[in-house]
């Protein structure tokens, strides 16, 4: 073999060095990290070779030679030793405890048959998360830039994954020599499932899926599945392309010690079909123009017509299946065991996983709800009760807030007033269409003047700013308003997947949100009835089969739960409920926080709080995490 010929030729080595680089080469070291040894800068001196682009070379060139004249030369000086004996037995070590770990994890190549793997720019994936990276390899005598990793990595550990490969070696020698060049950090594709999985041999649909590799040294061989909300909103959407580009610490810290995987849902933006619905942008305009009811139900139908021509059935869109989908990937993919993270409705489907984790090969092996929706009580219908319980949260903690309660003094009873006012006597705004820059004048009541306040709510900031919009109405100022109603005239998500989700469990809405929350302000009961009464709506018209009554199994996997104080939708005692069915249930409320705790922006002290919190339950999912980081989050607010 031609690494043992080179390593014949270094006769002044001991004969320990010998063995050693008898059974070592650039190449293995290469193939074992599972990445591409650059050799661009001798191609540049030797016009007349062309090797070929996907082999992987091993050669270590001194001078411009032709290929048959190339030597491997070493030299034995101290001073410019390339490869010392303790130099490459460092190469060895690390190269296989590392890579022995990670040839634990799947390969992208070794994926079952439903995988189809696609460029990552079909769903929109940023660079920066699905191209690879290039790094300095110390100890390797081959100075030059950084070349594509061939697609199919071989060797002694056979292509252990992107996660082995992350990691420059760090010999003791401190000169640079080389670099090699990692393989792709995220891996795209679709993957084929049953449209109904009791029917195997049926129609077919396709989800979405991404691969994120961990970037640690040593990842755990159990990856966490990660899920968005809606039901219909986009997963590889919120979290692929924006919350870890964008550097959320709760992804980015669990990265570090395993893969994240992000499946997107059956009928949202990038899985086929899309079961979107552009029909209620139309409705919404017309609405709010006052050129339509906004009882009307003609958009629904149009949009449930146009899927049912093409031979779909909307009836399998649920999160049953949706559930059954997350263990078919995993096998898919080739997991035995995984972890879970849902966020809103992500978190119902995690109940659905974890009732199905004894039905199915790949096995769950523990879950995050954040933001946690009951199973039991329709969250549209209960709107009215969670939007007040946030509320009361926000105008109790400006109180206990010296400087905001001198500020905003009488805040609840501000909000209040001016809601009734706004019933009474509507006044003139004007909207612009985002997509068009079209204007619309409409008018602003009470109910409307909540939805203004509620993105104020969902979302989590440097500071809530719930108080100084309240304030600015009490004054007469409703210009803060425009923006999030106008916001709200356009949607993109699964509309038809939103409602097919809901119908479909309608036997298992039994509870009463006033059974388990405060009485809610009376100002707010509409806006519960108009969201409940349009969900109904859209139940008669699709009309899916009605799946039987969620019932808790496997209540022994242990789950986090997470919740926002400030809520508006899935509070605090829906998070306490859901956890009371489990034997190991860890629950943290995060002050100042809003729907959904562990995907926020960098430098907020929750933030970070709930990134150490997750990824100490995800190490042990059974021991208690730490959670005195808690303390040291406190509710802060904007002021003019």
């Amino acid at each position: 073999m031609a690494h043992v010929q080179r390593a014949a030729r270094l006769r002044n080595l001991r004969s320990g060095q010998l063995k050693i680089l008898g059974q070592i080469s650039l190449s293995h070291l290469c193939h074992i990290k599972g990445c591409r040894h650059d050799t661009s800068h001798s191609e540049a001196q030797n016009s007349r070779q062309s090797p070929d682009a996907e082999q992987v070379r091993s050669y270590l060139p001194i001078d411009n030679m032709s290929g048959h004249q190339r030597k491997w030369r070493f030299k034995m000086n101290r001073r410019k030793t390339l490869l010392s004996s303790s130099t490459l037995l460092t190469i060895v070590v690390a190269a296989n405890v590392s890579c022995s770990v990670n040839g634990m994890m799947p390969n992208r190549e070794n994926f079952g048959t439903a995988w189809q793997t696609v460029s990552c720019k079909t769903f929109d994936v940023p660079n920066s998360i699905a191209a690879p990276g290039c790094v300095l390899l110390r100890g390797l005598g081959v100075p030059g830039s950084c070349v594509p990793c061939p697609s199919r990595v071989s060797g002694p550990f056979g292509g252990g994954g992107a996660a082995c490969a992350a990691r420059p070696l760090r010999p003791r020698t401190t000169r640079f020599f080389g670099r090699v060049f990692l393989p792709h950090q995220s891996d795209c594709g679709y993957v084929t499932v049953p449209e109904q999985h009791e029917q195997a041999d049926g129609r077919t649909i396709q989800l979405a899926v991404v691969r994120v590799r961990s970037t640690g040294n040593m990842p755990a061989p159990d990856p966490l599945f990660v899920e968005q909300g809606g039901p219909g909103d986009t997963t590889i959407g919120v979290f692929v392309n924006a919350a870890i580009p964008g550097k959320s610490p709760g992804l980015i810290t669990i990265l570090k010690s395993r893969d994240l995987i992000f499946v997107e849902e059956r009928g949202t933006r990038y899985s086929k079909p899309f079961l979107s619905c552009p029909e209620i942008n139309a409705y919404k305009i017309a609405v709010a123009k006052g050129e339509k009811e906004a009882t009307d139900p003609g958009w629904i139908k149009a949009c449930n017509d146009r899927f049912k021509s093409q031979g779909i059935d909307t009836s399998a869109f649920n999160t049953r299946e949706n559930a059954t989908d997350i263990y078919f990937v995993a096998k898919t993919l080739g997991y035995r065991q995984f972890n879970f993270y849902g966020g809103s409705y992500g978190t119902l489907l995690g109940e659905y996983v974890i009732a199905q984790t004894d039905k199915h090969q790949a096995k769950l092996r523990s879950a995050i709800l954040d933001g946690v929706m009951r199973p039991d009580i329709d969250f549209n219908l209960a709107s009215s009760h969670t939007i007040s319980y946030a509320l009361r949260t926000v105008f109790h903690d400006c109180a206990q807030d010296q400087r905001c309660s001198h500020t905003y003094p009488n805040l609840e009873q501000k909000f209040l007033t001016v809601v009734d006012q706004l019933n009474q006597n509507p006044i003139p705004i004007t909207l612009t269409v985002p997509s068009s820059k079209d204007t619309i004048a409409t008018k602003l009541d009470g109910t409307t003047l909540i939805d203004g306040i509620l993105p104020s709510l969902y979302g989590t900031t440097d500071a809530n700013d719930v108080p100084r919009l309240v304030h600015a109405a009490s004054q007469g100022d409703f210009r803060w308003i425009e923006k999030p109603l106008s916001n709200a005239l356009v949607t993109g998500n699964a509309r038809e997947m939103y409602h097919t989700v809901l119908c479909a469990r309608t036997k298992s809405l039994g509870v009463s949100p006033s059974q388990v929350l405060p009485v809610p302000y009376p100002q707010v009961l509409p806006l519960g009835k108009r969201e409940a009464d349009s969900v109904r709506r859209a139940c008669e018209v699709i009309n899916v089969e009605l799946k039987p009554p969620f019932i808790y199994e496997n209540r022994e996997t242990p789950i986090l739960v997470l919740n926002g104080a400030y809520d508006p939708v899935t509070p605090q005692p829906y998070g306490q409920a859901v956890a009371s069915n489990f034997k190991t249930a860890h629950v943290f409320t995060f002050p100042s926080v809003g729907h959904i705790s562990l995907i926020l922006k960098p430098g907020l002290p929750a933030a970070a709080c709930s990134a150490q919190i997750a990824a100490a339950f995800l190490n042990n999912p059974i021991q208690p995490p730490d959670s005195s980081c808690l303390s040291l989050i406190k509710p802060a607010f904007v002021y003019e």
